[in-house]
């Protein structure tokens, strides 16, 4: 017999100071209404709350127990300790932020807030719910019942997802959220079949790019001149591009809009702890979170190049030469140039000192590169090489080279060794990412905006000016390796 047992007062003590949960939620694993509703909770903090979940393969949620509950049989439902019962999750999340107080709705006075909310909750029932919970089902649901899916229902809904984010995607553009500038309930309603289309995908890439469209120079209205795109997330979405061309490999990606810091927010440090960007998620090998653009451009290469397009084989010298070309330039290239353009275009303070130092570095770094282009075209391979993920680490941060205020024309063979990648048409695709079409940043985009745009040429004449007077300030001379 236990102690508590022996303990009659010890008992009786504990169950009148016990405290019964606010109400029961009744849910299921997988569910994608049941993770609305947890979703809610826990963005408000909630826990106060008993969560059982039903068996649905077993048919738990037909029993005339649960259709008491819910008349049809489905979940999840909601049952307060005073016998209130409510189904549907929409329902049931606007109770529980409107119960508990919640910051999910926008205040009742703002009587247009609240019709933009209405109307923000019906376009997602509508647009998006539909057709992403019929491809969820068929590939997702299906799967663990060990059926088949109905590729003519997934190919339909598809099309119609894709519809809804391409208008989702224009209106992104004048709002921060769904429903407005502030975060609500109707974005978490999309959180969980968004997650069960990637999880339906092959590979998911988090954070190529953010989402912001341009950056403030000095705490003014003034714009840095090029749209957002990080060379860390372009040379991810290349290589994802160029396995795509060559064996047919899809992925699908989402945008982090780090200047309202989403690489900080917990669910993204779970998959990246140091909150920097990108990461991607393999759902082929266990849904497999790999960050670092090194780690990651070898990981793609040893598991999904089989035939060595864009790699190496283990035990060749070739090999260890292209892990010793990207190693130097993620030490080298990457932090140099990442800082020139920082104290450059970005850095409230022009400090003259720290300019002429991380230009003129990146500057020596890319002499090196020159020389070892000198009689290849690509970096790494036998002869005269072969366009290999050592191209691709660097192609990044070359795509961005003029945006330093490097003169490309010092090195040649840099310059020829461009013209080859973007003659790739792939590797022109993954400049292209997100937009699809046109890349968003880059040499080609900097050189055809010079000419096009007079107020742009203007502040990239000042910028020029500036990196020029802080290398005479400090005596700077270029001198090749």
């Amino acid at each position: 017999m236990s102690r508590l047992t022996n303990s009659p007062g010890f008992v009786s003590k504990l169950l009148s100071t016990s405290k019964m949960p606010a109400f029961t939620l009744y849910g299921a694993r997988g569910s994608t209404n049941t993770d609305r509703v947890r979703l809610t909770l826990a963005e408000g903090g909630f826990t106060d709350y008993e969560l059982v979940l039903l068996n649905l393969q077993k048919g738990e949620q037909k029993s005339t127990e649960h259709k008491k509950r819910h008349p049809w049989g489905k979940i999840p439902v909601l049952v307060s300790t005073e016998g209130f019962t409510l189904y549907e999750s929409r329902a049931i999340c606007k109770y529980l932020a409107t119960k508990y107080s919640f910051s999910l709705l926008p205040p009742e006075s703002d009587i247009e807030a609240v019709a933009l909310f209405d109307q923000a909750q019906s376009t997602e029932m509508l647009y998006f719910a539909e057709p992403a919970g019929r491809i969820a089902f068929e590939k997702f649901a299906k799967k663990f019942m060990g059926l088949p899916p109905d590729e003519n229902i997934v190919s339909d809904a598809l099309r119609s997802v894709e519809m809804f984010f391409d208008v989702a995607e224009r209106l992104l553009h004048q709002k921060d959220y769904m429903a407005g500038d502030e975060f609500t309930l109707v974005d978490i309603y999309y959180i969980p079949l968004i997650q069960r289309l990637f999880a339906c995908g092959d590979i998911f890439v988090v954070a190529l790019l953010p989402t912001d469209r341009h950056c403030q120079l000095d705490g003014s209205n003034n714009n840095l001149p090029w749209p957002s795109g990080t060379p860390n997330g372009i040379k991810i979405s290349i290589l994802l591009e160029e396995l795509k061309a060559a064996y047919g490999k899809d992925y699908t990606y989402q945008t982090i809009n780090i200047l309202k810091d989403t690489q900080k927010q917990p669910w993204y440090t779970s998959l990246n702890p140091n909150g920097r960007i990108p990461t991607i998620i393999d759902h082929d090998r266990g849904g497999l979170a790999v960050f670092e653009g090194l780690a990651i451009l070898s990981y793609l290469a040893r598991h999904y190049d089989p035939e060595y397009k864009f790699s190496f084989p283990l035990d060749s010298d070739d090999y260890t030469i292209c892990e010793q070309w990207m190693a130097w330039q993620h030490g080298g290239i990457g932090p140099m140039q990442g800082q020139a353009v920082y104290f450059v275009h970005i850095a409230n303070e022009k400090d003259a000192f720290a300019i002429q130092r991380y230009v003129g570095e990146s500057e020596r770094l890319y002499g090196i590169l020159d020389a070892r282009l000198r009689d290849r075209d690509w970096v790494v391979g036998p002869g005269r090489g072969k366009f290999s993920i050592a191209d691709i680490s660097l192609a990044g941060w070359a795509n961005l080279i003029l945006y330093t205020h490097i003169d490309l024309s010092k090195f040649h063979h840099v310059e020829a060794w461009l013209e080859r990648l973007y003659a790739r048409p792939a590797l022109r695709r993954g400049l292209a990412v997100p937009s699809g079409t046109t890349p968003l940043v880059g040499n080609q985009t900097l050189r055809r905006r010079l000419l096009e745009d007079e107020e742009f040429r203007a502040k990239h004449m000042a910028t020029e000016k500036l990196v020029q007077e802080a290398q005479k300030q400090y005596g700077y001379k270029y001198s090749s390796p």
